[in-house]
C-alpha cells in the first residue's frame, strides 16, 4: 500500500507541473497544440489523486480529506472540459481562475494527505532519514577521530 501511495503521489507532482507550465502557456493564448497534453497530463494528474486517496481511505488515514480530493478531482475535470463552453467572452477568466484553483487546492491536499501517510506508517523524508543516519552512525557516536 505504501508503494502505491508513492507512485500515485509522484506522479502526481510530476503532472502537477506539467499541467500548470502548459496551462499558463495555453492562458497566455500560445501553443495550442499542446491543449491535448494539458489534457491528458489533467486526467493523469486527477487519477493519481484519486489512486492516492483510495489508498489513504483504505488506510483509514484522513478519509475526510481524502473523500474531499475524490470530489474536487470531478470538478476539475468537469470544469476543464466544460471551460470552452462555459462563459466564453471577456470574463472568461473567472472560469479558467476556478479551474487553475481547484487544481492547486487538490495539489496541497494531496501533499497534506501524503503527510499524514507518512505520519500514520512513520515514513520519514529524505531529509529526515539523512540527517539521521549523520547523527547516528559510528563516527558521530563518540568515535575516535
Amino acid at each position: 500500500m505504501k508503494y502505491l501511495f508513492r507512485s500515485a503521489h509522484a506522479i502526481m507532482r510530476l503532472c502537477a507541473l506539467g499541467v500548470l507550465l502548459l496551462g499558463i502557456v495555453l492562458w497566455r493564448g500560445k501553443l495550442y497544440e499542446f491543449l491535448g497534453l494539458h489534457i491528458a497530463l489533467g486526467v493523469i494528474f486527477v487519477l493519481s489523486v484519486w489512486v492516492a486517496a483510495i489508498v489513504v481511505i483504505a488506510a483509514g488515514v484522513s478519509t475526510q480529506r481524502a473523500f474531499i480530493l475524490l470530489v474536487l478531482g470531478i470538478a476539475i475535470i468537469l470544469l476543464g472540459v466544460g471551460q470552452v463552453r462555459v462563459m466564453l467572452g471577456p470574463l472568461r477568466w473567472i472560469v479558467r481562475t476556478g479551474h487553475l484553483l481547484m487544481g492547486l487546492t487538490a495539489i496541497v491536499q494531496t501533499e497534506l494527505l501524503a503527510k499524514a501517510f507518512r505520519g500514520h506508517y512513520g515514513i520519514v523524508g529524505a531529509s529526515n532519514r539523512d540527517s539521521t543516519a549523520a547523527t547516528h552512525s559510528p563516527a558521530t557516536r563518540g568515535a575516535p577521530l
